[in-house]
């Protein structure tokens, strides 16, 4: 039998399990960077995507997944790409600790959205920590900062329009020591007062909102009510489904035993740092848990 043509030419048989093994979860978990991908297996000669049904179906497959981040995979030495993620983090109030250790544990990328729900002040050790890690984040990731309801009486006695004596009673002690304060209001930088003073009302994506506290789920999230989204507890009101028919994730109503509330139709993510359970992050799409305690030590996630 004569030899075959193909005998002295290098095999490339090493794409073909490689390819096979592209599953739908696979696609639906990554973007993959189809112009590379194509390029290198579908086209190239040999591939088996060359001049075959089975290529132009897998590359048409593949044209909407694009790629925003490089990780490696083990398809031979092609890349995937992570999903772009959208977390939550619940009331921090001053506890720097716990917050880092998430961030650790998390590893947020550029393409990333982290939604911090509000109370990054008064009761912990270090609210000056807090703002200043979160002036960091907002510099390298997409940062959507809620305003809680201990934001809003910092601001007030900050700017002359309240008696302090509320605040203080309400962790504001706390938050002025780590500021070292000793007599002088203006010993909070310009930068942080800015920042406490533009943060936003709420959240919203396709799936999802967040807020502080609350909500009138009648209105549209623009036209709520500062009081319910700041300040009313869920223990004085627990609001049915969002007309929206979105999930809403809060925080503001601390559960002491640091349990995490899951309702059909809310979750709330103040599982009570400062009281000395734990810092709880989420991930919307998911419902991936990250908590960390006062201290630093992570307990969920990994």
């Amino acid at each position: 039998m004569p030899p075959s043509r193909y005998a002295n030419q290098p095999k490339r048989i090493v794409h073909r399990p490689a390819l096979l093994y592209i599953s739908c979860s696979d696609l639906l978990r990554y973007r993959v960077d189809s112009e590379r991908f194509s390029e290198r297996y579908l086209y190239s000669p040999g591939s088996i995507g060359h001049s075959s049904k089975l290529g132009l179906r897998i590359s048409l497959i593949l044209t909407g997944f694009r790629a925003s981040k490089s990780i490696h995979s083990s398809i031979g030495n092609n890349h995937l790409f992570p999903m772009p993620r959208t977390i939550a983090i619940g009331d921090i109030h001053g506890c720097l600790a716990a917050f880092d250790a998430l961030l650790k544990a998390i590893a947020l990328t550029p393409e990333d959205t982290l939604v911090t729900v509000g109370d990054y002040i008064d009761r912990g050790p270090d609210s000056k920590g807090v703002v200043d890690r979160l002036l960091e984040l907002r510099e390298r990731v997409n940062l959507v900062p809620l305003m809680g309801n201990h934001e809003e009486m910092m601001i007030d006695v900050l700017e002359r329009r309240i008696e302090p004596y509320g605040w203080l009673n309400h962790g504001g002690v706390q938050t002025m020591e780590s500021y070292g304060f000793s007599g002088d209001l203006n010993v909070v930088p310009e930068a942080h007062l800015d920042f406490l003073k533009n943060l936003r009302p709420y959240f919203e994506n396709d799936t999802h909102f967040v807020v502080h506290a609350n909500y009138d789920p009648r209105k549209p999230l623009a036209e709520q009510p500062t009081e319910l989204l700041r300040w009313v507890k869920l223990t004085e009101m627990m609001p049915p489904p969002h007309v929206s028919g979105k999930l809403a994730v809060v925080g503001h109503t601390h559960d002491r035993n640091g349990e995490i509330l899951r309702l059909p139709h809310l979750v709330c993510i103040d599982t009570y740092c400062y009281g000395g359970r734990c810092l709880t992050a989420m991930e919307l799409q998911s419902g991936e848990i990250w908590q960390a305690t006062r201290e630093g030590e992570l307990v969920a996630g990994n």
